[in-house]
């Protein structure tokens, strides 16, 4: 095993090279795999104006107060910018921990585990994202370390804020509260266990008392809970459950999942990591219940498992070095050059993997197009009185309060009233995608509503991975096992750019 300063140098080493990748990732996709993240970098800028934000669920509470200093920049491009940064490097922090974990376990080569975590795919996808799960994921290894360091009371008030952060805080606040209470290090009695367990309850019953401040309702939470997408029935019977197993290439990465799966057996054979395995089964467990009902929300399956990240990323070092224990039958003297080998193969091939995963998200093409838009609007300024948009996008750029633009989802005719009874002054920016499959209404539809057409743009664009690369052999078949059947395709898209006189 390395020593102390050897390690930390290599896992800082590690954490630059991440640090780096993110960069590059920012540079080279400044747009999101959806609209949620542009979404949740509105609501944390005009947090300060609508203070309800703050207590939203969907908002996030803790996620919204985060980023709502580097969203108060001046500016409209810039801070956004400084956002996504800011989850690198939270997502940076997140991997120190998990190494500080991996350590705390007395695993081999625990500086691996910071790219273990990085490039399991969804990692990757949401490490440069203004989404919630990085600030989850940093959270819950926090608690973990301090779980594991015997500082029982931190850890459960770091594990109550996941609650604030996404609905899958509450199952693990559960888990949290079994392992205290059943931890001898909480206290002599139960009593003092469950009074130690207790500080879980800190974080929800602040955001209650915040919300019920700030809203004047005491059940704001409640009645602000996004509706449920199944019935009850419905996921009892088997209807719609949701299946995090199917889309484990996504979760844990191709080449990984053979370490995690060794890692994962391994602590249960060893009775090892339990609380990181635990915590991982616990996420699976409450998507297969009740992921289907639409209880944690509308977002893809894989992302709620960046919540819980670095327990993966440990199951899968443990996992590593079990497989690598195995190298028995390697000579003595090729041994060292034979892992080296080995480590960069396979990180080599998670990395083209998770940026495979990474440029087939079409709706990241998007930026560029209204950007553009957005410059040329630039320079033949007209006064605008209010701004509605069908593209997230659109008022990241602009900058305008996001309440200005409240549409209605799925709601066509609410949207038209929107945008009829709208005064003069009114831009609008319309896309051929989000606006018919959310708003049902197309932006030539808006030209009859009394509206002049300033521009309209027609946009075609691929990956920025070449072309020779799709044909490289091997490249099709990890784009099948990552779950991505189609080959890269080209965004063909229309934006309008319209405005009432």
């Amino acid at each position: 095993m390395a020593t102390g300063k050897s390690d930390a140098a290599t896992a800082v080493a590690w954490c630059i090279a991440c640090i780096a990748v993110g960069a590059a990732v920012v540079h080279a996709f400044p747009g999101a795999y959806v609209q949620d993240p542009a979404l949740h970098f509105l609501r944390a800028r005009w947090m300060w104006s609508h203070p309800w934000m703050l207590v939203d669920v969907w908002d996030r509470p803790l996620f919204t107060l985060v980023y709502a200093i580097p969203a108060a920049l001046p500016g409209t491009g810039a801070p956004y910018l400084a956002a996504k940064i800011s989850t690198i490097g939270i997502t940076a922090v997140a991997a120190w921990l998990t190494w500080e974990l991996a350590r705390g376990y007395r695993l081999e080569r625990p500086a691996l585990v910071i790219p273990l975590m990085w490039l399991q795919p969804c990692v990757f996808l949401l490490c440069a994202e203004t989404t919630p799960e990085p600030l989850f994921a940093l959270m819950f290894a926090l608690a973990l370390v301090l779980y594991q360091r015997g500082r029982l009371v931190q850890s459960a008030l770091s594990a109550s804020l996941l609650i604030l952060i996404r609905p899958e805080g509450i199952a693990l606040a559960a888990l949290w509260a079994w392992c205290t209470i059943r931890d001898a290090r909480a206290g002599q009695t139960v009593g003092k266990r469950v009074a130690t367990a207790s500080a879980l309850a800190v974080a929800p019953v602040v955001w209650w008392y915040l919300a019920a401040q700030i809203t004047q309702d005491p059940w704001f939470i409640a009645h602000n809970w996004p509706p449920l997408s199944a019935s009850w029935r419905s996921i009892l019977t088997g209807g719609g459950v949701e299946n995090p197993v199917r889309q484990w290439a996504e979760i844990v990465g191709v080449v990984l999942a053979v370490p995690f799966a060794v890692g994962s057996v391994g602590s249960l054979w060893q009775r090892r990591l339990g609380m990181p395995l635990a915590a991982v089964l616990t996420v699976a467990i409450a998507h297969l219940v009740v992921g289907g009902a639409g209880i944690f929300g509308w977002a893809p399956i894989p992302s709620a498992f960046v919540c819980v990240a670095p327990a993966i990323a440990v199951l899968t070092l443990a996992g590593w070095n079990a497989l690598s224990a195995t190298r028995a039958w390697v000579p003595t003297g090729a041994r060292r050059g034979v892992g080296w080998a080995v480590a960069t193969v396979v990180l080599v091939v998670s990395l083209v993997g998770d940026v495979l995963v990474l440029d087939s998200q079409p709706s990241a093409r998007d930026w560029r197009p209204i950007s553009t838009m957005t410059r040329w609007f630039s320079d033949h300024p007209r006064p605008i009185r209010r701004l509605i948009w069908s593209s997230a996008y659109a008022d990241v750029l602009f900058g305008h309060d996001p309440m200005e633009s409240a549409l209605t989802y799925g709601d066509r005719d609410r949207v038209v009233t929107l945008l009829s009874g709208s005064p003069s002054g009114t831009l609008v920016e319309w896309d051929a995608d989000i606006g018919p499959s959310w708003y049902h209404l197309t932006g030539d539809e808006i030209e009859h509503l009394g509206y002049i057409t300033l521009q309209r743009t027609a946009a075609s664009e691929r990956g920025i991975i070449p072309a020779w690369v799709e044909a490289t052999p091997g490249i099709a078949g990890l784009r099948r096992l990552t779950g991505l059947d189609q080959p890269l395709s080209v965004r063909a898209q229309a934006f309008w750019l319209l405005y009432r006189p």
